[in-house]
């Protein structure tokens, strides 16, 4: 494959789902933008499952360099040895200057290594955080010690790839992606987003997403008692789909259960970086164990309860209540909840762990430095919009 422009920095990308698709869209557009990157999007993995999410990464505009399709119905161990050898072939042919990753899952971990195995230089967001509840940390660290440079969202993360025995000069603190996502959406109005989605404006509503958790997962019996105590409360329910982790089937089926049963409860595989980004100023609460309710959430005055320990160790907003696989818990956090402020959320003026909303500026002036040594030449340093 000839490269179009010699002098430019050939930035490979692979999404692989539906959430670190938004969480990287600021960035991926970023690197378009500016004359002396090109970016090389690659999607695979979950894009092309149950309730494909390719659409959204079509939608975008931005134009795939590949895709990497699964054979049909297949688990995850198929889809990451997919990735793993499909991805292996393209790098092998494509030779881009790095690999730009994200995050901790079982498709991300098959990317860094066929890219390891490429020699290709792998640049990593969203390395050392920890959370208890799940598989993800192990993948997490190995992801970290495959990459070349971490580019973290705070110095807690910062500190713990060190302890890993991380180079500290390979490691930024630039924030976590999913911030610039939140200040740079564009918002629906609330007619807009509720309507759509067959809920009644005038109401009040909860943002759900519940995820399995796959390091200590709850029982039968506690997961039916969580789905009861949302059952009963009165305002309506924006649900969307659990991940594509074992114990995903149980959650669902008590999702389609509650659809079932309630003409105001609405689910919705995957709501897009508009609808969610607009339902998180909207809602009278985000409820369940997404990351998102812990790091998107962060910028907004939105209540968050944390179902679980999916997310145990993430450092939490003042705004987070805390409550384990109780249907009781939850139930008496649901009734503490405070009423919507008139107009909605806002942003908030207490700072969030997880940075300010300019994590790909930050990422632009490592991309830059590589640029310098990998081509020399006067390309200008990256300005903030």
């Amino acid at each position: 494959m000839n490269r179009s422009d010699p002098n430019r920095l050939r930035v490979a990308a692979v999404t692989s789902c539906r959430s670190d698709f938004g969480r990287m869209l600021p960035l991926y557009r970023r690197i378009q933008e500016v004359g002396w990157c090109e970016l090389l999007l690659v999607a695979g993995g979950s894009h092309f499952g149950p309730g494909s999410t390719l659409d959204e990464v079509i939608a975008s505009g931005l134009p795939l360099a590949a895709r990497l399709e699964p054979a049909a119905g297949a688990s995850p161990h198929a889809i990451a040895a997919h990735l793993l050898e499909h991805l292996a072939a393209w790098l092998e042919a494509a030779r881009p200057d790095c690999l730009l990753l994200l995050g901790d899952r079982y498709e991300t971990l098959a990317c860094a290594m066929a890219a390891h195995a490429q020699r290709i230089p792998i640049l990593h967001l969203g390395g050392g955080y920890q959370t208890r509840g799940a598989m993800d940390d192990a993948m997490r660290h190995a992801i970290s010690m495959l990459a070349d440079w971490h580019l973290v969202a705070n110095a807690g993360c910062a500190e713990r790839l060190h302890r890993l025995g991380r180079a500290e000069e390979r490691i930024r603190i630039v924030g976590a992606p999913d911030l610039d996502m939140i200040r740079q959406a564009t918002r629906l109005s609330r007619r807009q987003l509720l309507e759509s989605l067959d809920l009644d404006p005038a109401l009040p509503f909860l943002l759900v997403t519940l995820h399995p958790e796959t390091r200590t997962p709850p029982s039968s019996a506690a997961l039916a008692a969580v789905m009861a105590a949302l059952a009963a409360d009165p305002r309506q329910l924006l649900i969307t789909a659990p991940a594509p982790d074992p114990g995903a089937n149980a959650i669902q089926q008590h999702i389609d259960d509650l659809v079932r049963r309630r003409a105001d409860v609405a689910f919705c595989h995957s709501l897009g970086e508009s609808r969610y980004i607009s339902a998180l100023y909207e809602t009278v609460a985000v409820v369940g164990n997404s990351s998102s309710a812990i790091i998107e959430a962060s910028i907004l005055t939105v209540p968050v309860i944390d179902v679980g320990e999916r997310q145990g160790g993430r450092p939490k907003s003042r705004r987070v209540v805390h409550c384990g696989w109780s249907g009781t818990a939850l139930a008496e956090a649901l009734l503490a909840l405070p009423a919507l402020p008139p107009g909605g959320h806002r942003l908030s003026d207490v700072p969030s762990p997880y940075g300010d909303g300019t994590t790909s500026e930050a990422c632009l002036r490592l991309l830059a430095e590589l640029a310098d040594e990998r081509y020399p030449y006067t390309h200008g340093s990256p300005q903030p919009r």
